[in-house]
């Protein structure tokens, strides 16, 4: 099963949003898409909070139980360029400076927490 939040690349108003902002992104998701593209079709990024983070992991956490349960042999996050996963490792799309960001090892921060708390969940053999 693959779990995905797309991040900044949700489309505009995908959620319902009447204000057309788009999905949840990095601090600075914004200034590296190219502007059209993120005014037409994706609308401008919200700066993900702490609560949203949290919530984001408790969402990816219950699909990987949930998938578990209905008998996937496993999950996958995607975290490549776009997804949310991805707006926290790449130095030009967060710039966050806490325990988010910065060093390489802050900015693992969030693939470190959701893999161990997906396995505190789902024991091996699953793999999460």
């Amino acid at each position: 099963m693959q779990l995905a939040h797309l991040g900044h690349m949700s489309p505009a108003r995908a959620g319902g949003e009447a204000d057309g902002d788009a999905d949840y992104g990095s601090e600075c998701c914004a200034s590296v898409l190219p502007k059209l593209f993120v005014n037409k079709l994706l609308g401008t990024p919200r700066e993900i909070t702490y609560p949203v983070i949290d919530a984001a992991i408790t969402n990816f956490i219950h699909g990987s139980v949930v998938s578990r349960d209905d008998g996937f042999a496993g999950c996958q996050l995607p975290a490549a360029l776009g997804f949310l996963i991805s707006a926290f490792l790449f130095p030009h799309t967060s710039l966050y400076r806490d325990e988010y960001g910065g060093t390489t090892e802050k900015r693992m921060r969030i693939l470190q927490r959701l893999a161990h708390e997906i396995r505190e969940q789902c024991p091996r053999p699953f793999p999460g």
